[in-house]
C-alpha cells in the first residue's frame, strides 16, 4: 500500500504563516465600533456554517482555518478602512492643513480619513483642503465650522468654504441654515457670516433651495454670479470677474503645485483652474507641444495668477488673457 507522508504543521507551513505576519507589519488599531462590527460578521458566518460529523481535521484543514483567522486578524488590524467601504464609513480625506484646527475635539485622524459625521473647526489661522468623492476638493477658510456626512453632504455651520467639483457626475450638497446649496459640476464658494448667506459661482451652475423657492446661479463668459441672501429670504444678485480677488484665499488652503518635472500642459490645467480662467490653445501644435515640454524648479509660494507669466517666460510658450477670462496659450515666434 502506498504511504502518504504529511509534513507536521509546525515546519514549512508554520514558516509561511510567520512570513505573512512579518509582511503585514505593525498596524494601527481600528476604532472600537469597527472591531465590533467585524467581529459580529465573522461570528455570524462561523455560526451559520454547516457541521459535518464525519469531518476529518487534517493538518491541511487546520492550516486553512488558521490562515482564515490570520487573514481576518490582518484585515481588522490594518485594512479595516477598506473592508468597510470608504463611501460607507469614511466621507473625506484631509489632503492639506495649515494653522490650528480640531476634528471632533481631537486632531488625531486614521490615515487622514474623516469618518461620517466628523466636525471640523478651524482656528483664526487654520485652513484645510478635504477631498470628497473622487475628484472634489473642499477648501475650508479660517474660523469655520463644518461637518462631513455621507452622500457628499457638507453641513456648513459658520465660516466659508470653496468647492471645486469638476465632474458633473459627482456633485456635493452644502446644507446651510438658509437652505441647501447643490452644485452641478462647478466651482463655488459658500459664506455664512453675520445674518446673511453669500454664494458665489465661479464656474458652472448651483441651485439654492429656500423656503420661498429655488434659486439658480450660473457663471458664463468669464463672469461669476454672486448672491447675498438674508434670513428673510431677501436676496441681491451681482456679478464679478471669475478671476476676482475674492477667491485669493483658496490658494492658502491647498498644497503648492509640484512643478518639478511636470509638463507645461499639466501646469496650465492647474493654474487656469486655480485662477478662474478658461484654458484655450491657439493651435493644435501648441497643445501637443505643451504636453511634451517639461518644467523644473518650484513655485516658491507664488500665486497662480502671477505664476502664469513667470513660468511660461522660461519656455517657448506665451499667453494672454481675454476679457472673457480666457487664457490663450501660443508658441512664441
Amino acid at each position: 500500500m502506498k504511504q502518504h507522508n504529511e509534513k507536521p504543521i509546525t515546519d514549512d507551513r508554520d514558516n509561511d504563516v510567520r512570513r505573512l505576519l512579518n509582511i503585514a507589519g505593525r498596524r494601527l488599531a481600528p476604532p472600537k465600533d469597527v472591531r465590533d462590527r467585524v467581529f459580529e460578521n465573522v461570528l455570524h458566518e462561523w455560526e451559520n456554517q454547516p457541521i459535518k460529523s464525519n469531518k476529518t481535521f487534517t493538518p491541511k484543514t487546520i492550516q486553512s482555518i488558521a490562515a482564515s483567522f490570520l487573514l481576518a486578524l490582518i484585515t481588522i488590524a490594518g485594512g479595516w478602512k477598506f473592508i468597510l467601504n470608504d463611501e460607507e464609513f469614511f466621507v473625506g480625506e484631509l489632503a492639506f492643513s495649515s494653522g490650528q484646527f480640531s476634528i471632533l475635539g481631537d486632531q488625531k485622524l486614521h490615515d487622514n480619513f474623516l469618518p461620517d459625521g466628523a466636525m471640523i473647526h478651524t482656528g483664526e489661522d487654520g485652513r484645510l483642503d478635504v477631498h470628497v468623492l473622487k475628484t472634489t476638493s473642499v477648501r475650508i477658510d479660517v474660523s469655520t465650522q463644518i461637518s462631513f456626512r455621507k452622500n457628499a453632504e457638507l453641513w456648513l455651520h459658520s465660516g466659508r468654504i470653496y468647492v471645486d467639483s469638476p465632474s458633473t457626475n459627482e456633485g456635493v450638497k452644502v446644507i446651510t441654515p438658509y437652505g441647501p446649496v447643490t452644485d452641478i459640476g462647478t466651482q463655488f464658494s459658500v459664506d455664512i457670516g453675520g445674518n446673511e448667506l453669500v454664494v458665489a459661482v465661479r464656474e458652472g451652475l448651483v441651485n439654492i433651495d429656500l423656503d420661498s423657492g429655488k434659486l439658480a446661479l450660473n457663471a458664463e463668459n468669464g463672469r461669476a454670479e454672486v448672491i447675498t441672501i438674508s434670513k428673510e429670504d431677501e436676496f441681491i444678485r451681482t456679478q464679478v470677474s471669475s478671476s476676482d480677488s475674492r477667491w485669493d484665499w483658496i490658494h492658502l488652503a491647498a498644497a503648492e503645485y509640484q512643478l518639478e518635472n511636470s509638463t507645461v500642459h499639466d501646469f496650465l490645467i492647474w493654474v487656469s483652474r486655480e485662477s478662474g480662467l478658461k484654458l484655450v490653445f491657439e493651435t493644435n501644435h501648441a497643445l501637443i507641444a505643451t504636453k511634451q515640454a517639461r518644467l523644473h524648479g518650484s513655485l516658491d509660494g507664488m500665486k497662480p495668477n502671477k505664476a502664469i507669466g513667470a513660468i511660461l517666460s522660461t519656455t517657448r510658450f506665451g499667453s494672454r488673457v481675454t476679457e472673457q477670462q480666457e487664457l490663450i496659450v501660443f508658441i512664441k515666434q
